[in-house]
């Protein structure tokens, strides 16, 4: 028959085995709002145009060309596909980043 005493150290030894269980699924558990906001979103030049209202295709290929806008091909050789950081491209166009730190020159 277990005393009193073996109850009171089965308990504590219990607390101990839960509290630190639940530190290490705290350390490791990542909530979803904090994951959603560390995705990359990759953009390919199409779905660009419909993020941006009234950029066209033919303007961000140019802004690729230029260094402006850095891009990943998906693919190999000319033929594949180009991928845009979806926060890169929002931040270029809301003015808060200048992919050429500032050295910008106007077309036409």
């Amino acid at each position: 028959m277990i005393n009193e005493k073996n109850i009171e150290m089965l308990k504590q030894l219990l607390y101990i085995i839960v509290d630190d269980t639940i530190d290490q699924e705290d350390k490791h558990n990542i909530s979803p709002e904090s994951n959603e906001d560390s995705k990359i979103i990759m953009l390919t030049i199409k779905e660009c145009r419909d993020v941006i209202y009234g950029l066209s295709e033919n303007t961000l290929r140019m802004l690729i060309k230029q260094g402006k806008i850095p891009y990943v091909r998906a693919g190999i050789g000319k033929h594949g596909k180009i991928l845009i950081n979806k926060n890169i491209l929002l931040k270029y166009f809301s003015g808060h980043a200048s992919m050429n730190d500032g050295d910008e020159k106007r077309v036409g």
